[in-house]
Formats: C-alpha cells, sequence, structure tokens
C-alpha cells in the first residue's frame, strides 16, 4: 500500500513541477513577446537584408572570379548576431531608462536610428552587388540623385 502511496505522491509532485516549468516558461514567453512585438518589423527587416547581402555578395564574387571562402560566409552569421544585438539592446535601454516619457523618447527613436542605420548600410551593400553582377551602375545613379539634394539641403540649413 506504501508503494501505491509513495507513486502516486511522486507523481503529483512531478506534475506540480511541470505546471510550474510551464507557468514560468508562459510568463517569460509573455514578456518576451511584449518585449519584441514593437521591434519585430526591425529585427525582419534587417535579417532579410544581410541575407540578400550575403547571396548577391557571393554571386558578385563568383563574377568577378574571387575565391570564395569560409571566413566570408562567417561574417554573415555574426554580422546577423550582433546587429540584432544592437537592435535588441537599443530597444532595452530605450525602455528601461526612458520609458513613459512619451514625447521625448519619439524625439529620439533609438532603435529606429540604430536599425536604420544598419538597413541602409546592408541596402548599399546590396546595390553595390547588384550593380557588380549587372554592370549597371545603380550605386552611381543614386548618388548622382541624392548628392544635389543633400546640397541643397545644407545650403538651406546654413541660411538658417
Amino acid at each position: 500500500m506504501k508503494t501505491v502511496q509513495n507513486r502516486l505522491t511522486t507523481y503529483k509532485n512531478k506534475n506540480r513541477l511541470k505546471m510550474s516549468a510551464k507557468v514560468i516558461f508562459s510568463i517569460i514567453a509573455g514578456y518576451a513577446g511584449a518585449f519584441l512585438t514593437p521591434i519585430t518589423s526591425y529585427l525582419i527587416a534587417v535579417f532579410v537584408l544581410v541575407c540578400c547581402d550575403q547571396l548577391s555578395g557571393t554571386w558578385a564574387a563568383i563574377k568577378r572570379g574571387e575565391t570564395l571562402s569560409s571566413s566570408a560566409m562567417w561574417r554573415t552569421v555574426e554580422k546577423i548576431v550582433f546587429y540584432l544585438m544592437a537592435i535588441l539592446l537599443s530597444e532595452m535601454m530605450r525602455k528601461i531608462f526612458f520609458p513613459g516619457i512619451g514625447e521625448a523618447v519619439a524625439a529620439l527613436p533609438a532603435t529606429f536610428i540604430v536599425a536604420s542605420f544598419i538597413s541602409f548600410r546592408e541596402f548599399w551593400s546590396v546595390l553595390e552587388n547588384i550593380s557588380d553582377i549587372t554592370g549597371i551602375d545603380i550605386v552611381g545613379a543614386l548618388s548622382d540623385k541624392i548628392r544635389p539634394l543633400m546640397k541643397k539641403e545644407e545650403s538651406e540649413n546654413k541660411k538658417n
């Protein structure tokens, strides 16, 4: 009889442990979801851009006759890990050090700035690779259009 009771007690303790683990996991998942939801689009965009840079960079290197190396492939993994880390940390800093400030945070959206800088850099790299692959100078054409706009903006800022 005691053996049955011991087994029943052990079974109940295991069930309690499983339920406690499920509750703890649910709480952690809820907090993680609440934290990640506002920045999910940034994380996805950076991930896609880095993958596109890798694909177009590999293709461009093959087109140029360069030898591919595992270190170049490893760089993509590093970029994904550390770029996503930068976005996550900037959001963490924003939430911890500027909670509920409202307009002040909107005036300095650190996570947006970090994600935008990374995204524009990767996008530019993809365009450079596409230019190498196709032979069409997309980067040069964009630069020719952007420079006059930047000069116009600089001259207007000097007047003010």
